[in-house]
Formats: C-alpha cells, sequence, structure tokens
C-alpha cells in the first residue's frame, strides 16, 4: 500500500483508539456513579480496555451514551487494525510470491530515489523490484503508476531471501553509502554470487573498496559504481569530441565547457580526461563555468589531486567568460555540456552559453551544445515551449534516464566485461584458451584491477575511430578487415594514444612517478601501498620494450573483439 495511505490509515486507528478509551473511561464512571458503586480509575481503565474484546456485560438502562458508543468503537478499531495488518502482510507476501515464482528472474532494487526509478522504469521488461524502509510517497505513486513493485521493508537477509536473491539477474544498491555496506555484508548475499552494481557516492570509501584485494573481502561479484558516473561514462562514450570537429586538422587542442553548479561536472572531469587525454596526440582543455571557482577548484583538487598532470582546465565564472577575450577558445571549443541543480537555471545558462558562441562564430551548430535535466523533469511541463526554442538554438536537451538503460548499465558493462577479460588475460605470461580458466581469472582481480582493463575496453572505439574504423557486432554485412595490415604509421599513433591514455589513467588514480633500483620486491610493494610507478612517463621516455606493451593490445584485438562477438570495419564517417 501507498505509504501515504498506509500512515493516514494508521493515525485514523490510533484517533479512534484514543477516542474509544476516553469516551470508555468516562462511561464506565458515569455508569458506575449512577448504579452508586463507584471505582477506581485503573478498574476504569480496565473494564474500557476489555470493551476491545467485547468482554464485558452491564443493564443498558444504566448505560450512558458516552458507553454506548465506545462499546462499538472499540472493537471496530481493534478489528480495522488486525485487517489492515493482514491485508498488508498479505499484498507483501503476494508480491515475494510473485518474484520468487514469476517466469522472469527479479530485479532487485535497494533504495527509491529519482535514479533509481529512473533505472526500474528502464527494466520493466524485467521483473523489477524495488525495496526501501521508508519510501518517498510521491516517488512511490510514480513506480506503481508504473507497474513496479515497491516493498516497504528492511535491508535484511529475511527480505532478500523472501524476494529469492539467489536467482536474482542482478541486484542494484542504491541506498545510502552506510546501508551499502551492510548490505553487501548479509549472509544470504554472501552464499549467492548474483551480480551486484554498488553505488558508492563517498569518494574515498569508493576508491577503498576498489583497491580492497578480492582475497580479503567478497567482492568478486560487486560492480562498484555511482549513477553519477554511469551518467558521466555514458556521455563521454556517446558524445566523444571526435564525433563533432575533426581533430587532427581543425585544432592544436581539444576544448570542452562543462557549465553549472550540479556535482555530477566532477565525474565528466574525470571521465573525459581519463578516457580523452591526448586522444589522437591532442592536449585536453577542458573550461568549467560555476558560481564559485574557488570552491570548486578545492573540491576537484581534492578528487583528483593530480589533474593538472592529465589536462588543462581553467574555472572561471560565467561573466568572466563573457567578458574575456576568448575568441579562439570559443571557435575550437567540440562540446559543451550544461548541468545544474534547477532546470530553469539550466536553461538559463545554456541560452546565455549559445549567445556567446554564436556572437563569435555566428553558427547555431557550433560547438554540439547539451542541457543535461539532472532533476528528471518533464521539459515541456515546467516551460511550455521550451522545447521548441531549445531545438531551434540547436541546443540538444538530455534526460539522464537515457543513459540509466539496460543496453548502458548491464548489456555494455557485460560487453566490455568480455573485452577486458581477453585483454587481461593477453597481457598474463601463461595466456589461457579455456572460457571457465579466463574467468576464474577474472574474478581473482580486485574491483581495481578490472577496471584497469575496463578502461583499454571502452576507450578501442576512440582508437578505431582515429584510424576510420569502428566496431560492429559479428552478424553485420560489411566484412572485417584485417587489423595486422594496417601501416605503421598508424600503429604507431595506437601505440602513443594507449600511453598516453594509460598515463592519465594512472594520475586520475592518485599514482605519481616513482623510480626504484632492482628491489622487484619493493617496486611491487611501492607501487601497491604509495602508488610509485616507475612507467609514468612520457612516450619519449621509456624504452622500447615499454613501447610494444603499448600495442600489443591493440595487435590481438581481432581476437579479443571476437570474443564478445564483434568485429572490426571501415566507419561511414572516416
Amino acid at each position: 500500500m501507498n505509504p501515504r495511505y498506509q500512515k493516514r490509515i494508521n493515525y485514523l486507528l490510533v484517533f479512534l483508539v484514543i477516542v474509544s478509551l476516553v469516551l470508555g473511561v468516562l462511561g464506565w464512571m458515569v455508569y458506575y456513579q449512577n448504579s452508586g458503586e463507584p471505582l477506581s480509575f485503573s478498574s476504569l481503565v480496565f473494564l474500557t480496555l476489555q470493551l476491545f474484546t467485547m468482554n464485558n456485560s452491564f443493564e443498558d438502562a444504566l448505560m450512558p451514551l458516552s458507553l454506548n458508543i465506545a462499546r462499538f468503537l472499540a472493537p471496530l478499531s481493534l478489528a480495522s487494525a488486525i485487517i489492515s495488518a493482514l491485508a498488508s502482510n498479505a499484498t507483501k507476501r503476494l508480491v515475494f510470491f510473485r518474484a520468487r515464482l514469476g517466469r522472469k528472474r527479479p530485479v532487485i532494487i535497494c533504495g527509491l530515489s529519482s535514479m533509481s526509478l529512473a533505472l526500474a522504469k528502464n527494466l520493466k521488461e524485467s521483473n523489477v523490484f524495488v525495496i526501501d524502509p521508508d519510501p518517498d510517497q510521491i516517488l512511490w505513486e510514480a513506480a506503481t503508476s508504473e507497474g513496479i513493485s515497491v516493498i516497504q521493508s528492511d535491508y535484511n537477509n529475511k527480505t532478500f531471501r523472501a524476494l529469492g536473491v539467489g536467482k536474482a539477474e542482478l541486484l542494484v544498491l542504491c541506498a545510502p553509502d552506510k546501508q551499502n555496506l551492510k548490505i553487501l555484508g548479509l549472509e544470504s548475499l554472501k552464499k549467492n554470487k548474483v551480480p551486484i552494481i554498488a553505488s558508492v557516492n563517498d569518494q574515498a570509501s569508493f576508491t577503498r573498496l576498489k583497491e580492497t584485494p578480492v582475497n580479503e573481502s567478497d567482492f568478486s561479484n560487486v560492480y562498484f559504481t555511482s549513477f553519477e558516473q554511469i551518467i558521466a561514462s555514458g556521455i563521454t562514450d556517446e558524445y566523444s569530441p571526435d564525433r563533432f570537429i575533426n581533430i587532427d586538422r581543425e585544432s592544436k587542442a581539444v576544448r570542452i565547457v562543462l557549465a553549472g553548479d550540479h556535482p555530477i561536472l566532477f565525474y565528466l572531469i574525470e571521465e573525459y580526461g581519463r578516457m580523452y587525454h591526448f586522444a589522437n596526440l591532442k592536449p585536453l582543455h577542458i573550461t568549467v563555468l560555476c558560481p564559485d571557482p574557488d570552491d570548486f577548484e578545492s573540491e576537484l583538487r581534492n578528487r583528483q589531486p593530480y589533474y593538472d598532470r592529465v589536462m588543462t582546465i581553467d574555472i572561471k565564472a560565467l561573466n568572466d567568460f563573457e567578458k574575456a577575450d576568448n575568441h579562439t577558445e570559443c571557435m575550437d571549443t567540440a562540446f559543451c555540456l550544461t548541468a545544474c541543480e534547477h532546470y530553469p537555471q539550466g536553461t538559463q545558462l545554456v541560452y546565455r552559453l549559445r549567445q556567446r558562441f554564436y556572437a563569435l562564430n555566428h553558427q547555431l551548430g557550433k560547438p554540439f551544445m547539451m542541457l543535461l535535466n539532472m532533476g528528471f523533469d518533464d521539459f515541456g511541463q515546467l516551460i511550455p515551449g521550451i522545447d521548441k526554442r531549445l531545438e531551434g538554438l540547436q541546443i540538444h536537451q538530455c534526460n539522464p534516464s537515457s543513459f540509466l538503460t539496460r543496453r548502458i548499465v548491464v548489456e555494455n558493462q557485460e560487453k566490455y566485461d568480455v573485452i577486458a577479460k581477453h585483454i587481461n588475460n593477453s597481457f598474463c605470461t601463461d595466456v589461457l584458451k579455456e572460457k571457465n580458466a579466463i574467468d576464474e581469472q577474472w574474478a581473482r582481480l580486485s574491483p581495481l584491477e578490472k577496471d584497469y582493463n575496463r578502461f583499454p575496453a571502452r576507450h578501442f572505439h576512440i582508437k578505431l575511430r582515429a584510424i576510420g574504423l569502428e566496431m560492429v557486432p559479428d552478424s553485420h554485412p560489411e566484412p572485417a578487415i584485417d587489423t595486422k595490415q594496417l601501416d605503421e604509421e598508424m600503429k604507431l599513433l595506437l601505440a602513443r594514444m594507449e600511453k598516453n591514455r594509460w598515463n592519465a589513467e594512472k594520475f586520475l588514480s592518485g599514482f605519481v612517478p616513482g623510480h626504484y633500483q632492482d628491489d622487484k620486491q619493493m617496486e611491487q610493494y611501492l607501487k601497491k601501498e604509495l602508488k610509485y610507478h616507475p612507467a609514468l612517463k612520457s612516450w619519449e621516455q621509456i624504452s622500447q620494450e615499454e613501447k610494444e606493451k603499448d600495442s600489443f593490445a591493440f595487435n590481438n584485438i581481432a581476437q579479443i573483439l571476437s570474443s564478445a562477438g564483434l568485429k572490426i570495419i571501415k566507419s561511414d564517417n572516416p
């Protein structure tokens, strides 16, 4: 039952019980005074309580009106409470029964929020169940109107077993961080290795969980992320700068503008830096426009201490950006994204940015501009006519729910994990060929080590686009090309891109350059504990052996991609 209605019923029942008690006590007092046998207050209360069970006898002729009302109201309120409790319990048990015996394996989501509701809506074809101890009534109504089952229950073993967690297709943890960590420790989840996506928003906790060795935890089946990171990675992959400008010919630097006051900007900076650092050997330049540049820079430095080793970031107020002589900066911007806490402020900001860009380049379509609605609001209902106005100015509106889909959250993750497993296997001394052996090898990696292989898997798209190629399913009619026939100049470009990507990944993960002697044991220890890495050097500084490592994954790309049912063809948009 909707928590709002359940609370109203509960309040009504409490009110009826109090009224019954008051009327009963007063009625018994008058009754025994009329009969000439006054009783103590405790006796009056005891007799009143008996009214709830209809366990009383009295002479109707002496009965006052208040007692007459109480003797009907008391058992009625008790019966109503019992019926309400039984109905609520029966409804919950029916939901549990449907989860366990449904034709589709359940998808269980812990925590009801705007983002988890968006994910639940996009997974509606599955058997979706949302658990929340104290669900927001508005979100509850929105969920039930979409046919999504919301269960008001604690996150405990009993609830998960009742939902049949052992048969679940997926478990998504998006409750507050502390509750998510408690859920991960539940016995019912340790016994059943169901795939888990755990959202962790605190940066320090996120990093520590990622770095935990698998032999010191039970996280081999857990993918640690956050909704903001999922959205940011989806935007980075779908709206990579090279999709909008020809980087080889048009610019000396890849320029991006991020504007607004929403925390997702920090995730976007990390994702663009991690995935696009010096891609095509061009430096990355990000301009951030925000209300308080000093606070933003402080928070960014706290999250990413070494970001300035990866990219150039200018943080400024919008007014300063509008007044500055930044013609070159605006002309070379490939992509501009605006994300605000409130949609009206976002529309105002994106209008001013389009005005500034148009004043300098006299083109509505350059740069590509996106307004990200982090409030998950309906644009048209908020501001009538806004859709057409923004469309006319070639400003693309995007709801984050478009990135919280099965394709991005589940299928892409599975696809990249298959590629990542084989990337990891290709670097091992003893290359494995059996699928089960490769899966076991992957399961022994920590969450962070898995990410180190997922990032190059995601980066394959950018590398291939740089040389006019693309990844497609095996079923695509276009014949696959032989990557071994690529000329040496292309291979060198791809190797240098991989080296730059790897450097960016390490810097953004907190590593610093470190030099060791011949003590390999100490080298491994410092690499793990203090994040010192001897290979954090530029392409010109590394040895030929290290350069060959940067070419290794791409030299085996055809075999790696075939394991995921993919192949490489010439791109339609070279």
